[in-house]
């Protein structure tokens, strides 16, 4: 999904919003469904049917929605710095296949929290 935000103090928000606006556009938009396969932040662009169950889940959920890592940050930063975000990396590099990420994903975790 993707988001923008502007700072309160930014010294350029109008020229902000208006990039926003052109990057949000419907038809420009719709590329990343159709070009890239993934998912929008606009509920009027269909998903990919690789995930068009998940974004009926998306739309369905409304304000209720809360993934999982929207709170690691704030609830425990060591691990989204020293766990998730390696191992997310490595994963994404090629560095570990799904079972190797699970499986450091599990290890680490246990790891950090014997030290804590």
């Amino acid at each position: 999904m993707i988001g923008f935000a502007i700072p309160a103090k930014a010294r350029h928000a109008d020229a902000a919003e208006k990039f926003i606006a052109f990057f949000l556009n419907k038809d420009r938009l719709a590329k990343i469904s159709t070009e890239t396969k993934n998912l929008t932040p606009r509920s009027d662009i269909p998903a990919p049917a690789v995930l068009a169950d998940y974004q009926k889940e998306l739309i369905a959920a409304g304000d209720n929605l809360f993934l999982p890592y929207d709170d690691a940050g704030a609830v425990a930063p060591e691990w989204v710095s020293n766990v998730w975000e390696p191992l997310n990396g490595d994963f994404f590099n090629g560095k570990l296949d799904a079972a190797g990420f699970i499986a450091k994903l599990k290890s680490e975790t246990v790891k950090l929290h014997k030290n804590a």
